[in-house]
């Protein structure tokens, strides 16, 4: 789920700030967001009743009542509009863009590797329009069909993906190890880190931590992976970790292969990159078509884990809000075709009007990923850490109250779990700290971006 389209979004928001720098704040981000994680993790761990469905709002509306549904509503609806948006815009010009790279080396019989993708056509306004028609067409098919279908397609589009990330990696790491009359400089590089520390930018960081909260953006899974894994708290916590540090390996290997080298002029000196179309067209010459297949992939992955979730979600809204819902396969398969087209209808229109919506759609997505995943689970934590204080500790007359409280709440035996978050209401604290100041920065940062059109 983290790793995606938010691994080709990165290196055009970090290729300013450097590797080293990149580096400690994909990190930081990681731990941050493992934290609200573990935090919503532990706010579903009180949730006993298997009758109680295993999803975000669920969770939202079990511990904060019955205002918590409508903002978490509100709020997912805000974040996954935008992120759909994003996914339609590029993933449709991404598919167009590869099929006819794909058309010119079948035509060309190119043999080099970055010639089919070089001496490609670029694609008009109209047929970028059409591919992206065509691209919501045949994804809206498939996340129609179900579950059963969209985990083996997207199984198959993941081994493909992890496949030529491979390929990418490595063909990255050998063309900075090559000079420029083509010979292999090894000992040179096994002596020299320059070429992997090239020029830092601390003050860019900031523009990039949006993306790197999407990129880490897990969080609306976290209650179905708990009740997955038989509502085991530790198990859930490892397996969480555990995905989420796989995702950070692949994220960091990624950033050293694209802009931890920069590029080495005659003199001996290393330029950093200074554009992610800069660092793009390098893959596309070196790698081929291999780039263009893996960030076409990358989004395919995306778009079908995060479609296949709102449309699940735009399905369990649009039921709730029958008077007299009906269970027959026909009214089933309807309400299945009307959450389909309010999912990706408006978003088709938004990327349609908006055709470079990619970047922004996902910067502006992070502000409310921000509040949904990390004010709301610290509130959630909070509040449910109150109540069981005041459980333990008020006289009998203060437990009844609390007692009662907790029943109309619902919080019967599991809410008295052990707290996953380490530090009590020091670490709690801090993550609510750290969670005010990361959305501080990103209301700027957005602020600003809206500023400079």
């Amino acid at each position: 789920s983290a790793v995606g389209a938010g691994l080709i979004a990165l290196p055009s928001v970090t290729c300013r700030a450097g590797f080293i720098p990149s580096s400690f704040a994909l990190v930081a981000v990681w731990a941050y967001m493992s934290c609200v994680g573990v935090l919503l993790l532990e706010a579903s761990s009180w949730m006993d009743d298997r009758s109680r469905p295993a999803n975000l709002s669920g969770v939202v509306s079990y511990n904060l009542g019955s205002t918590g549904r409508p903002i978490c509503i509100l709020l997912y609806i805000s974040i996954y509009s935008a992120t759909i948006t994003a996914y339609i815009a590029e993933g449709g010009q991404q598919a167009t863009e590869l099929l006819i790279m794909l058309a010119h080396c079948i035509e060309t019989q190119s043999s080099t590797r970055g010639e089919c993708v070089v001496g490609a056509a670029e694609p008009s306004n109209t047929t970028i329009v059409i591919g992206k028609l065509i691209f919501t067409a045949i994804f809206c098919g498939i996340i129609f069909k179900g579950p059963r279908i969209v985990e083996r397609v997207n199984a198959v589009c993941m081994c493909g993906a992890i496949l030529v990330f491979l390929i990418l990696v490595h063909t990255a790491r050998y063309d900075k190890a090559v000079d420029e009359v083509g010979e292999l400089s090894i000992a040179e590089n096994a002596t020299n880190t320059d070429h992997i520390y090239p020029d830092k930018s601390w003050s860019e960081i900031p523009r990039a931590l949006p993306v790197m909260v999407v990129a880490f953006s897990y969080h609306n899974m976290v209650p179905s992976v708990y009740d997955t894994l038989g509502r085991d708290s530790r198990q859930s916590m490892v397996a969480l970790l555990f995905g989420s540090g796989i995702a950070l390996s692949m994220y960091l290997i990624w950033q050293a292969a694209t802009i931890g080298s920069g590029s080495s002029s005659s003199t001996g000196s290393t330029t950093m990159p200074t554009s992610g179309e800069e660092i793009f067209a390098k893959l596309r010459k070196s790698a081929g078509v291999s780039f263009p297949i893996f960030s076409f992939l990358a989004i395919v992955t995306s778009v079908l884990g995060v479609g296949l979730g709102c449309v699940d979600f735009m399905e369990d809204v649009l039921l709730s809000a029958s008077i007299m819902p009906e269970k027959t396969d026909s009214s089933l398969k309807r309400k299945r075709a009307q959450a389909t087209i309010l999912t990706f209808g408006p978003c088709l229109i938004c990327a349609l009007a908006f055709p470079n919506a990619f970047l922004p759609a996902l910067e502006f997505s992070a502000i409310f990923r921000q509040v949904l995943f990390g004010v709301i689970p610290v509130l959630m934590v909070w509040n449910g850490r109150k109540k069981r204080l005041l459980a333990k500790n008020k006289d009998s007359m203060v437990d009844h109250e609390v007692g009662a409280r907790g029943e109309a709440s619902g919080f019967p035996e599991g809410f008295n779990k052990q707290e996953l978050l380490p530090g009590g209401n020091i670490g709690l604290s801090l993550v609510a700290t750290l969670t005010v100041l990361m959305l501080i920065v990103e209301l700027n940062h957005v602020a600003h971006t809206l500023t400079s059109f």
